[in-house]
């Protein structure tokens, strides 16, 4: 795959370039209907430790743009951000290095992003006006956010973008602690500050707006 970028790129092979463009987008998708459908495993790349730092240094390397919002999402979850200095070890050994433009953006959008959905959700207040235990929503509402003040939580840019349904304990349908009314009011907001999250995912790495890139890449 990296081979081929890179030719396809130097050659200016565009239907070559485009095709890869396209088998990209289900590691690196470009809407958050994408990011919903991903496979848990690398599709386009061989799948080892270091794949998240050498695809995001290749992606703009090969000025792949619209798929770079994506690739610091996956780039800052723990395993890897957590070696954001010290690199990541690949299979021959070596250590890959994210360069220091990419390290930059990353530690900043994925700073952007987890203080932005933080002051989200210490924003809310008793959802509903037909509310029937406003004193249990908001315990409800302290005990979501202790579940998310993790170092974990806070290292990955990613947990902003999780589904609703994600949040509810198993086998129940909504996040508990909330009465009925809340649970659906809060579940609207939460979608709604989801699909506003995904929206700035470029310009909270420094990149243009989805607009601009998508119109680049076609």
């Amino acid at each position: 795959m990296a081979a081929c970028l890179r030719l396809s790129t130097k050659y200016q092979v565009a239907g070559l370039r485009e095709v890869l463009r396209k088998w990209l987008k289900q590691d690196f998708p470009t809407s958050l209907e994408g990011w919903d459908a991903m496979e848990p495993e690398w599709v386009c790349f061989e799948s080892h430790n270091s794949v998240a730092f050498d695809a995001l240094n290749l992606l703009r390397e090969v000025d792949l743009a619209a798929c770079l919002p994506a690739a610091f999402v996956l780039a800052s979850a723990p395993e890897f951000s957590l070696n954001l200095f010290s690199g990541l070890e690949r299979v021959d050994k070596s250590r890959s290095m994210l360069s220091p433009e990419n390290q930059a953006a990353l530690v900043i959008g994925r700073d952007r992003i987890t203080n932005d959905l933080m002051g989200f959700l210490n924003s809310w207040s008793c959802a509903s006006t037909d509310c029937v235990s406003p004193r249990n929503c908001a315990i409800g509402k302290g005990e979501m956010l202790q579940e998310r003040l993790t170092d974990e939580w806070w290292t990955y840019a990613g947990h902003a973008l999780v589904p609703w349904s994600d949040l509810a304990k198993p086998g129940q349908q909504s996040y508990p602690g909330f009465c009925p009314a809340c649970s659906e009011e809060y579940e609207w907001k939460y979608l709604l500050n989801r699909h506003n999250i995904w929206d700035r995912i470029p310009t909270y790495f420094g990149l243009e707006s989805w607009e601009k890139l998508l119109s680049e890449s076609e």
